[in-house]
Order: structure tokens, then C-alpha cells, then sequence
């Protein structure tokens, strides 16, 4: 193999003075992108990236290990979600049509069976049974099929059970095998014979999300808050009034949600959401669906083209390439799926105006516009987030980069685009030329630039995508999502509002103190607050992540990250003492009322209590401290009426 040094093309680029310009202000990309192609011209055609396949060995191995897990009588939630995943994954690698599928087929609904999950064991018993040859197997799935329409008291019970005698006696199967399952079919026919069936349907009452008066500026956000732009912070987002807390100022729909690797056979691909019995794409082994529905329209808008291409990104040596290190050889499919991430973003984009030609004008516009705050606005002046206008014309880390971190992002955009355009035909045919030919297409170099772009827009303008599970409060991490509104958001470590994800895939942002009229917003992009860590661990995080030291108060202050209780504060705070003076059995009986309602609804959502335990809010603001125990707790009431209604909950039965 051919030595590799250092590549010179960032150093090129960055010292070259040319009359060149971007209308679509790209330019400093297109020459990256251009350069580096140059320069591995020999390295990406010499070494060509195998895709990784739908094969046999994968998914007999997932399914094994998945069995040898379902054999252990003692299971938990933990054992389950393995379980779940290991099938699902061997359905994602099997070979289409092949008796692998099936048989993976066939042990998840055995899985679902088990946790009672019966409508979606019916669905996988369907799919097994259409692709198996197998007699036994049809037998098997078709009799669970049955004890699943039973056990959801389904009128078509009776009917399919009659329907499955007549099909045993067709079934090639050893006589004492198929005798046994017709005495049993017998059996529940019996059963169902002499049963009233009422049948059992699922109720999915979705609540409404909360309502507030939206502005025509930005219509996902509330009349009470506005983008405003200064040299100090950037767009940011201020009080246009008081605004309570546990008020919601903002619900937003994801542009983009990226499942982490963890989370990939657990959520549909394409709407996010938790897919017992998904389908998986017929060509890769990374994407799963929960329905055909979901599976067309991701494949109409992006996947035709990012299929291909992930197939071969998840199989690179990344050993051969420059800027690689060792740290991000241990990482590389991390890395590779933020990568991946950027190019859905790319072909979601394109897909939504419509063309490459409509995609270079839309970033002309953005590229024209010289009111900095208005940036990304549509041509009748509004923030459109569902809108791909607005998704670029967010600030990227570009500046704040090391060279060497730099090179990496533009050395892995390059091998994306190149596979791009060979293996897809998002170009209109596959390309098959060289890197250096390939650079004389200029909707090539476009998209190159734009793909590295959009590589280093997502690490600054991402939120963690959590799903919680049981009655945990702190979610889990699954992926991080796009909101154009919400990436105007500046941080603190202090934050005066915080922002949970739904279960439709937006994101709800609600006051956490009392915010008045011409105060900034923040989020905080660490966690909750400065109690999750210790000032330098922060600062360490934001820098390396986000690339900017935080001067919030709570780091100027240097604050503790342990809260005391309002019973300590009373103790040693005369000031405290004084201030509460005959507001303390007030304040006291409010708090009790609080709790007793609270743990009597088991933290149902109910507006009417938001509002009770913000008015506890604001007598503890007025009157003792925001930073206490006490008050972080009644923000947790209101996060957790939030989080039961509207949140997003991985239910994974913990008993069997």
C-alpha cells in the first residue's frame, strides 16, 4: 500500500489567493473539497470500499446469540431490549427472501408473544409465514398467530382457526407433529366457540400538545419571545413580556433526527418511532421501518441515494486515510454515522426544493441576504424551521477547528461524495469517473461543499434526542435532532428554560423561572444545570464540543453543585428569614397542596397544576432563592406532567 504523509490540501487552500467567488458562499468549501479530491485522486481509486451486505453469517450469528439470551428464564427489561435488538438486527442483515428471514422472522414474534406484544407478534407471524418454505415453521408461526388473536379476543379468531385445520392437513409434517398441533387448534376452537369475545383494541388517545398564541415570524414559537441579533451573541432569542414559568415558548417539529448506533434497530428510520415489528430495507442492513408507508417515503425522498452510499461508508478501513488517529479508529462507526447524518440532511434538503438548480438558489439567498438576524428568513420575512433555508443559515464550528480535525471532516465528505456519485444516481446516472474527473462536474463540487457544510453544521446546532424509559426522569440518549429555531438558543450553565423531545418527533420549550421582559433565553447544551458537573469539567465539555468558553453567571460564580434545602437556608439566611416573614405557613400550605394533588394524579398532565405549582415558583423565587432542592424539585413536577404526556418512552415490559 502506498505511504500516506500529512495532506497538504488544507494548507493550499488556505493559502491561496484567487479571484475565484461562490455566489451560494461556499467557496472556501468547493476548494477543500476540490483540493482534497485532487490529492487522494490514487488512494480512493486504488482502494475501493467493498459495502457491507445482507448476508447469512450476520444473521444467523444475531439470531443465535439472541436465542441463547431468550433460553434464560431470567429476564429483565435490559434482557428484553437485547433480545429485541439481536432479532431485529438478524431481520436487517437476512438475505431477502431467504429462509433466514424467516426464521428471525419467527423468533422475534416467539419475543413478542412472550411480552404480550400480540398486534405486532400477528405482523412478523404474516411475514414469516410468506417467506418460509418450511411446513413446520408455517405451522409454528400460524399457531402463534392464532393464540395472539385469541388472546386479543379478535372476532376473526374463529374464522382463521377454522381456515388453519384445513391447512394443517396440507402441511408435509411428521404425523404425531401434526397431530399434536390440530388436537391443540381444537382446543382453542373449543375455546373461542364458547366465548363472548369482546375484542381488545389498543386506545392511542394522544393529548394535545399544549397551545399558545404563535408569532407570524417564527410560527413554532410563542408571541411572548423574538430573534433578535447583536455582535456579542449572535441571533438569540429575548422576552417580548413576563413570561411564567412552566409556560411553553416554543414547540418545535425535528428537521432531522440521526438514532444513534445503539438506537438503529429500535426506531423506525424514517418517523422515530418505536417499532416493535419493523420491516427492514431491502438493500442495506441500517435502516428498519415501522411501516411500508415509512419505508416508501423514506426511500422517495433520501434513501435511493444514502442507501448505497452507507453500505460502503460503514465498511472503510479508516486506517488508510490522512488526519485518521487512533482515537477515531476506535470511534469510526461513530464517526461514520455522524457523517451519514450530514448526508441525510444533504438529500432531505435537496428533496424538499426540489433539485440541485432550486438547492444553489436557495443558498444564494441566504448567501444575498445582509441583515444578519433575518438570515435563512423566507422571501415574505419569516423563520420557517421546517424549511431548509433556515437549516443553512445556522453558524457552523468551521473557524474553530483544528487543522487536523478539520482534515478529517473533509477527507471523510470527500469519500461520501465520491461514493455518492458512483453509486447512486442522485446525479441523474452513476458517475463513474475518477475524483479528479468528477471535480469538473460543478453539481458534484456543489454538493461536496455543501455536504461538508452540512458535517459542520449538526455538531453546533443538535440537541440530544432522549427517550426515557419506566418511570425514569433522566432519558436516555438515542441520537440527536435538528431545530433551526431551537439552535438559537444561546447556552448557560444557568438556563431559564429547558426543552424536552416528543413522541412526534418535536420539542416542547418551557420556561424554568420567571423571565422578564427583555431577558435573553438559554438552554443548557451539558444537561440540566450546573449541578450535573464541577465548573472545569464544564467548561472542558463546551470547548471541546461547542468551541467557546461560557461566562454565565453560575460560571462566574463559580456556583456548587450541590443545592442546599430551603430548611438549611431558613437556618443560617437571616435575609431568607426576613423575607419570608408571614409568607412561610403561606407558602408552606401552597407546597403541601402541591404534592398531595401531584402524587394523587401520579403526574398526569394538567395545565391547571402547571400553572399551581408556577405560582410555588414564583412565592420560592420572591420570596427564598430559585436555587435550592426545593425548587429544583417543583421544576421536576413540571418537567416529569410534561415528560408523562408528551415525551418520548421506550416501553419495554420488565416482567414476563
Amino acid at each position: 500500500m502506498e505511504a500516506m504523509n500529512k495532506p497538504n490540501f488544507l494548507h493550499e487552500t488556505m493559502d491561496i489567493e484567487t479571484a475565484e467567488t461562490s455566489e451560494e458562499g461556499l467557496l472556501s468549501e468547493k476548494q477543500l473539497v476540490n483540493n482534497c479530491m485532487k490529492q487522494f485522486n490514487s488512494l480512493f481509486v486504488n482502494h475501493p470500499v467493498k459495502p457491507k451486505q445482507k448476508n447469512s453469517k450476520d444473521s444467523i450469528r444475531c439470531r443465535k446469540v439472541g436465542n441463547d439470551l431468550y433460553l434464560n428464564k431470567k429476564h429483565d427489561s435490559g434482557t428484553h431490549h437485547r433480545i429485541w435488538s439481536l432479532y431485529t438486527e438478524s431481520i436487517a442483515t437476512a438475505p431477502n427472501d431467504s429462509d433466514e428471514l424467516a426464521l428471525a422472522y419467527g423468533n422475534r414474534s416467539a419475543l413478542l408473544f412472550h411480552l404480550k406484544v400480540y398486534e405486532e407478534c400477528i405482523k412478523d407471524c404474516d411475514q414469516g409465514i410468506k417467506r418460509t418454505g418450511s411446513d413446520f415453521l408455517k405451522a409454528k408461526l400460524l399457531f402463534r398467530k392464532i393464540e395472539s388473536l385469541v388472546a386479543l379476543e379478535k372476532q376473526t379468531a374463529l374464522s382463521t382457526c377454522k381456515d388453519a385445520l384445513k391447512t394443517f392437513e396440507q402441511f408435509t409434517l411428521n404425523k404425531d407433529v401434526k397431530d399434536k398441533f390440530i388436537e391443540k387448534l381444537n382446543v382453542i376452537l373449543n375455546t373461542v366457540l364458547n366465548s363472548k369475545f369482546k375484542e381488545k383494541t389498543v386506545e392511542k388517545k394522544e393529548m394535545p400538545l399544549p397551545t399558545f398564541k404563535q408569532q407570524t415570524e417564527a410560527p413554532c414559537a410563542s408571541t411572548a419571545v423574538s430573534i433578535r441579533y447583536n455582535k456579542k451573541w449572535g441571533r438569540h432569542i429575548v422576552a417580548d413580556r413576563r413570561i411564567e414559568p412552566g409556560e411553553v415558548i416554543a414547540i418545535e417539529k425535528s428537521y432531522l433526527t440521526s438514532i444513534c448506533l445503539d438506537g438503529m434497530y429500535l426506531f423506525c428510520a424514517n418517523c422515530v418511532q418505536q417499532t416493535w415489528a419493523s420491516i427492514p430495507c431491502e438493500s442495506c442492513i441500517y435502516n428498519v421501518y415501522c411501516s411500508q408507508k415509512c419505508k416508501s417515503e423514506a426511500w422517495k425522498k433520501y434513501h435511493q441515494y444514502e442507501c448505497p452510499v452507507i453500505s460502503h461508508l460503514y465498511n472503510l478501513d479508516l486506517s488508510i486515510y490522512p488526519f485518521i488517529n487512533r482515537h477515531d479508529l476506535d470511534n469510526g462507526k461513530i464517526f461514520v454515522r455522524a457523517l451519514t447524518s450530514a448526508l441525510k440532511l444533504l438529500l432531505l434538503s435537496v428533496s424538499q426544493v426540489g433539485s440541485i438548480s432550486k438547492m444553489k438558489r436557495e443558498l444564494i439567498q441566504i448567501e444575498n441576504c445582509e441583515d444578519p438576524r433575518t438570515k435563512g428568513f423566507s422571501n415574505n420575512e419569516v423563520f420557517h424551521s421546517d424549511r431548509c433555508r433556515s437549516v443553512y443559515s445556522l453558524t457552523t464550528s468551521r473557524d474553530q477547528l483544528h487543522h487536523d480535525t478539520l482534515g478529517v471532516y473533509v477527507t471523510m465528505v470527500c469519500v461520501a461524495t465520491y461514493y455518492l456519485a458512483r453509486e447512486s444516481t442522485f446525479f441523474g446516472r452513476k458517475v463513474k469517473l475518477t475524483p479528479v474527473e468528477m471535480m469538473q462536474n460543478e453539481d458534484i463540487k456543489l454538493i461536496g461543499a455543501l455536504l461538508l457544510k452540512s458535517s459542520l453544521l449538526l455538531p453546533n446546532n443538535t440537541l440530544k434526542y432522549f427517550v426515557h424509559r419506566e418511570s425514569t426522569i433522566i432519558g436516555q440518549r438515542y441520537g440527536a435532532a435538528l431545530y433551526p429555531f431551537c439552535s438559537l438558543f444561546n447556552h448557560s450553565c444557568d438556563p431559564n428554560v429547558k426543552s424536552i423531545p416528543t413522541k412526534c418527533n418535536k420539542r416542547i420549550v418551557y420556561a424554568k423561572h420567571v423571565i422578564e421582559e427583555g431577558e435573553q433565553l438559554f438552554l443548557c447544551y451539558v444537561g440540566d444545570n450546573y449541578t450535573i458537573a464541577p465548573k472545569a469539567d464544564r467548561q472542558n465539555t463546551l470547548r471541546s464540543a461547542y468551541h467557546f468558553k461560557c461566562e454565565c453567571d453560575a460560571c462566574y460564580e463559580n456556583l456548587p453543585t450541590t443545592l442546599p434545602f430551603v430548611k438549611d437556608l431558613i437556618v443560617i439566611s437571616p435575609r431568607i428569614r426576613i423575607n419570608l416573614a408571614n409568607k412561610h405557613k403561606y407558602i408552606e400550605k401552597l407546597q403541601n397542596q402541591v404534592m398531595t394533588n401531584l402524587q394523587k394524579t401520579e403526574y398526569r398532565y394538567d395545565p391547571k397544576m402547571i400553572k399551581m405549582v408556577s405560582k410555588l415558583m414564583v412565592e420560592h423565587a420572591n420570596h427564598i432563592t430559585v436555587r435550592s432542592m426545593d425548587y429544583e424539585m417543583f421544576e421536576h413536577f413540571i418537567y416529569m406532567m410534561l415528560v408523562n404526556a408528551f415525551g418520548t418512552w421506550l416501553n419495554i415490559p420488565e416482567t414476563c
